[in-house]
């Protein structure tokens, strides 16, 4: 939980430095949550584009894939901000020296993208595959 405890502290940095000061924590939690389901998406479309393999357990309707993120948004305002868990996290990595702070920030950058290109190269292999360009167990 120390990973996401950074990625919360990092994303809320950014967030401050993006000026969403009003709406902060609702600002924090739904960008992570974009990122969970970006994951996650991303890896269903590389299991769907290799291996021609759809995962009937998870229905693919719209209201579905917004049930599904409202409901990471939920546990995430739970992990973080129910009982002001979000004020120990912001006290635990205030105390990082700037060295750190610099090594930490790039990896934490470095993660995000890979997060974003993962997830767009996966939405571009499942197009393939629809289309009958792409896969090796082409039917």
């Amino acid at each position: 939980m120390k990973m996401i405890d950074y990625l919360f502290y990092r994303t809320l940095r950014l967030m401050i430095k993006w000026g969403h000061r009003d709406r902060l924590l609702l600002s924090v939690i739904l960008f992570l949550t974009m990122a969970i389901n970006i994951s996650i998406n991303g890896i269903f479309g590389y299991l769907y584009a290799f291996l021609g393999y759809r995962f009937e357990m998870l229905p693919v309707e719209k209201n579905s894939i917004l049930l599904l993120m409202f409901s990471f948004a939920f546990l995430q305002y739970f992990y973080f901000v129910y009982n002001k868990r979000y004020l120990m996290i912001i006290r635990k990595f205030r105390k990082e020296t700037l060295l750190e702070t610099r090594k930490k920030n790039k990896s934490t950058t470095l993660l995000f993208v890979i997060i974003y290109v993962f997830g767009m190269a996966s939405f571009y292999l499942m197009m393939l595959r629809n289309r009958g360009q792409f896969g090796f167990f082409l039917n």
